[in-house]
């Protein structure tokens, strides 16, 4: 393991990537600690036909050494697959959340392609549930969080995390905008959004969550990809990706409450390893707190296209 190491906290990075799923590509892990069983979900890629993107699930012991899910099919692991012809062709950055009885499999879907700006938008949040964490059925066959005309998710609605606040399940997401911005910032902004009935309906506030910051370089294009954890002070942590031109690091920020205001550290906690297997970027972090350590899973990908699961740990509480 390497090392990097700033005012915050060390952060101790796997020297090779933890998992790479079928074909070399598996990206934005969300997991789900359940007693002995780690359970990550993933987005994987189709390459027997056309390229379409979905989700799938690997099971775990430890965290560390990771087996795709028995499903049926050619893909393996696969949990849930986009709809040919419908708003939700291809699928992509999944989170689970488990209640008292069922999984909550919430990702983002969009069309295959003619996409505007770009293939991948617009998105919009869709959520599937299960009995038992591994099949699952679409909870509507329409979105349950789209992109609102003029704001910050204008384009997209990604990256979403869901969780338990105040008597309420809150979600905070990443909202992309890059057409039609009257909120008057274009690019990638963390929203958020609330629940009256456990998670399957939703409400967006008002104000944004945390947006682009000019004065800090590394994230003066955006932030995305959010990860929250709950202190046993009762403050949080942010992790998310910072947005500068085409290079991407993870920030870490903190809050009395996970609608900000944001206090971001001013360095990255997580910069890419030159000639490596995350080179090209470290993105889409998930981070759980384990016997006083942080273990991170992120998207890692490489110089050639490649896209696998990087793994960085630290001890936690932070150093001050």
């Amino acid at each position: 393991m390497s090392a990097q190491e700033n005012e915050v906290t060390e952060w101790r990075k796997w020297d090779e990537p933890m998992f790479s799923g079928q074909f070399f590509i598996a990206s934005d892990p969300t997991i789900l600690r359940e007693a002995d069983l780690y359970r990550m979900y993933y987005t994987c890629l189709d390459f027997f036909d056309e390229p379409r993107a979905m989700i799938c699930e690997a099971t775990s012991a430890d965290g560390y050494v990771w087996q795709n899910i028995e499903a049926e099919g050619r893909i393996e692991g696969l949990v849930i697959r986009g709809r040919d012809g419908e708003w939700d062709e291809d699928l992509e950055g999944s989170y689970i959340l488990r209640t008292d009885d069922q999984y909550l499999l919430y990702y983002s879907g969009y069309t295959h392609d003619n996409g505007y700006p770009a293939q991948g938008y617009p998105a919009a949040l869709a959520l599937a549930t299960s009995p038992d964490g591994n099949h699952f059925e679409r909870y509507s066959p329409d979105p349950i969080l789209s992109p609102t005309s003029g704001w910050y998710d204008n384009d997209a609605v990604y990256s979403p995390v869901v969780f338990e606040y105040d008597g309420q399940y809150i979600m905070i997401y990443a909202g992309h905008c890059y057409t039609d911005c009257n909120s008057g910032w274009g690019g990638v902004s963390l929203l958020a959004a609330t629940s009256p009935d456990g998670g399957y309906t939703w409400t967006k506030r008002d104000e944004p969550v945390l947006l682009a910051n000019p004065d800090i370089e590394w994230m003066n294009e955006g932030a995305a990809e959010p990860a929250i954890v709950a202190n046993a002070d009762g403050s949080f942590t942010l992790f998310f990706t910072g947005l500068h031109g085409e290079e991407r690091v993870l920030g870490i920020a903190q809050s009395d409450s996970p609608f900000g205001p944001w206090d971001v550290h001013p360095e990255p906690i997580l910069t890419p390893t030159p000639d490596s297997y995350d080179e090209a970027g470290v993105l889409a972090p998930f981070v759980l707190v384990e016997n006083d350590v942080a273990r991170m899973w992120y998207l890692a990908p490489d110089a050639e296209g490649y896209l696998r699961i990087g793994y960085a740990e630290a001890d936690w509480p932070q150093t001050e």
